[in-house]
């Protein structure tokens, strides 16, 4: 697949191999159509140039021609923002007014090394430095986290429950998404012919080893991650995009936008939308991809991310519920030491007091959740570590 799904919008090309030059200066002597194919070649396989990705991008002649290919399908990213704003954005943008991008939803995730792609730009490596075929996925994990069967791991000293908080705070700050089919479908990468498999470039299925201890069949399902839109439009290989922020801010129970925000506030005296019980969550999605359930009497509770609570982690369901009911608790008491005829003016919109609620209940659960994270989780694994 090409770079941020750009084989569905640039031409598609049979080309020889070409010399690119070294100096950006003989891209000047090509006309526009040449570049076209060329810059049409690159992002479908770096392969067939001699010039890497990275070469071809700081080319003034190659960027100009690529902003014109994707101009109606890439817009830069602006953001505008306020100094006095009084509460944090869901979204994550302009927390920090000099870079406000930084740690925003919806952008790519950021590389401490350039990738290693097959073909240069996206196909993922498979094969080794050697050239033979990488080992399945699934082996590596079983010959890693292999136990010897007359001496089990047993923890003494951490409940499960420190491993679904860790969870959780991934859940906050990592959220990437796969990719769908037609109509918003599952896209099936496993009991399909060789024919079919290679026709779905979004397709990398791990392939399980006979002998498997939990798997009782030979491929898992995997679905490539959505390509990442790049901030400024341009020229690269492909990133993957994560949806939530970059922040411990909470945004597993309140969303990364106001559309997912939306979806789970009351809009009521700043309240969150409950089962009639107001025990739980309400219910989710039924979409097998993000929550399973183990019987018919279980559903999905909705949270603020695309990811369900699923049922049967009945630990990481504990922990959303709990952060649901405590946000009440904590409405409540906000709700005493402040008068109930207070209104604010944000920007041209008239935001009754329900909005005030919500963002400042908001707050204080993020700072709670961050404290215990920050300090009562950190050392109970350092006095741990130390003994």
């Amino acid at each position: 697949m090409g770079l941020w799904s750009i084989s569905t919008v640039l031409l598609l090309v049979s080309l020889d191999k070409i010399k690119l030059a070294s100096s950006c200066k003989q891209w000047e002597e090509y006309t526009d159509e040449q570049l076209h194919k060329i810059i049409s070649t690159a992002v479908q396989n770096a392969e067939v140039f001699d010039a890497s990705i990275e070469q071809l991008a700081v080319c003034p002649r190659i960027v100009e021609i690529w902003l014109k290919l994707i101009r109606f399908r890439c817009k830069p990213r602006k953001v505008i923002c306020f100094p006095g704003e009084r509460y944090r954005r869901l979204t994550g943008e302009c927390n920090n007014l000099k870079f406000p991008l930084w740690g925003m939803a919806d952008r790519a995730e950021r590389r401490f090394l350039p990738p290693e792609y097959q073909d240069g730009v996206s196909i993922p490596r498979q094969l080794s430095v050697n050239g033979h075929p990488l080992p399945s996925a699934r082996m590596v994990s079983n010959i890693v986290h292999r136990q010897d069967p007359c001496c089990p791991l047993r923890e003494r000293d951490l409940s499960l429950y420190v491993m679904q908080w860790g969870q959780m705070i991934d859940h906050d700050i990592v959220d990437t998404a796969g990719l769908k089919g037609a109509g918003d479908s599952s896209i099936m990468c496993c009991n399909i012919s060789r024919k079919i498999l290679e026709k779905r470039p979004e397709c990398f299925p791990i392939y399980i080893p006979k002998g498997d201890l939990h798997f009782e069949n030979d491929c898992m399902n995997f679905v490539r991650n959505l390509p990442a839109k790049d901030d400024w439009c341009r020229f690269g290989y492909r990133n993957q995009v994560n949806q939530a922020t970059s922040f411990l801010d909470a945004s597993f129970l309140y969303g990364q936008s106001h559309e997912d925000s939306k979806s789970i506030r009351a809009f009521k005296r700043g309240m969150l939308r409950m089962t009639p019980s107001g025990l739980f969550p309400p219910p989710g999605s039924s979409d097998t991809r993000s929550c399973r359930l183990e019987s018919q009497e279980h559903y999905c509770m909705k949270s603020g991310q695309f990811i369900v609570i699923s049922y049967h982690i009945m630990t990481l369901c504990e922990v959303y519920i709990y952060f649901i009911s405590h946000y009440d608790s904590v409405r409540f008491i906000f709700i005493a030491y402040h008068f109930m005829t207070v209104c604010e003016v944000y920007g041209n919109s008239f935001i009754r007091y329900g909005y005030i609620q919500f963002y400042y209940t908001l707050k204080y659960i993020s700072f709670a959740r961050n404290q215990i994270a920050d300090t009562e989780l950190d050392s109970g694994y350092s006095q741990i570590a130390n003994t």
